[in-house]
């Protein structure tokens, strides 16, 4: 039972892949996976559980690519590391289709949306890695915000490896120079306050007591 259930939610993933949402639909499904549709709804008596099964699978799929590229980044340069993540994302059209289909399907579904969140989240602590900062950094925030931008634009443009590689690099330039100023200004801070009890402890030495008179009064 658990291998049909199984397989029925990998057929309906790789149509997702294919098609996007209209993928979904519970007779498409049925048909791919060879079952008549009365099966189907056995073991998903509702589409949106079937939505929620393709979600939760999406998800493991992305866990594991993360937890991949993570560990070729401990092996080698972070940069490299990330400019390659970032344009196997983009260059995937599958899998942006797939999030795409399922994004449309969260409106309708708050489980789904719980799961799309939940990859969101999961997905966090991989990037700022990559990044040099804590998952809860903006920039963190930034970076996945461009990426399902850019994953979008190119089911539309469709540029090359070269292109898309192009602009990651200055993506990731720009994180870089940012990241630098942002540590430079926090840098700045730091002297800044470490200053200021030194000057409020001289500051009364040179103030002349009230009542005092001053030379020549």
């Amino acid at each position: 039972m658990g291998d049909r259930r199984e397989e029925i939610v990998r057929v309906a993933l790789d149509l997702l892949r294919e098609e996007g949402a209209k993928g979904l639909s519970q007779p498409q499904v049925a048909k791919r996976a060879g079952i008549p549709q009365g099966h189907l709804t056995y073991y998903f008596p509702r589409k949106a559980d079937l939505v929620a099964a393709v979600a939760r699978l999406l998800q493991q799929e992305t866990d594991r690519d993360l937890a991949r590229i993570a560990s070729r980044a401990l092996a080698s340069d972070a940069h490299a590391a990330s400019a390659q993540l970032l344009e196997d994302l983009i260059l995937d059209r599958e899998r942006s289709r797939a999030v795409l289909g399922l994004t449309i399907e969260s409106e309708r579904d708050p489980e789904v949306r719980d799961v799309l969140l939940e990859i969101v989240e999961r997905g966090r602590p991989g990037l700022a890695f990559l990044l040099g900062v804590d998952s809860a950094d903006p920039m963190v925030d930034l970076l996945q915000a461009v990426t399902w931008g850019l994953q979008l634009q190119q089911l539309l443009h469709r540029r090359g490896r070269a292109a898309v590689k192009e602009l990651v690099e200055r993506l990731l330039a720009w994180l870089e120079r940012e990241q630098a100023a942002r540590t430079a200004r926090a840098g700045s801070t730091r002297r800044s306050a470490a200053r200021r009890p030194g000057t409020a402890a001289r500051s009364p030495a040179h103030r002349p007591r009230r009542g005092s008179k001053t030379k020549g009064g």
